[in-house]
């Protein structure tokens, strides 16, 4: 199939407005850095329940039993 220069911007800009206004009608909620840390350390204690995490900070969790932050910036962004 060729794509033209044309229609690969026409694609580009439907891709556009689908990603700026959502493809769901609004229902899909982007989350703050806040929020992305705290469903962060829930799935944590959830799959690792002996380990002890606590936010420290937007973006990061620490390990008490690593002495360890594992900061989130890159999850996040993804």
């Amino acid at each position: 199939m060729k794509v033209t220069l044309k229609k690969f911007i026409i694609m580009a800009f439907i891709g556009t407005l689908l990603n700026i206004f959502g493809c769901s009608g609004g229902k899909n909620k982007i989350m703050n850095e806040k929020e992305f840390t705290k469903y962060y350390l829930e799935v944590l204690q959830k799959r690792l329940p002996e380990k002890d995490f606590v936010v420290s900070g937007d973006l990061e969790i620490f390990s008490k039993q690593d002495e360890k932050i594992h900061y989130l910036e890159n999850a996040y962004r993804q």
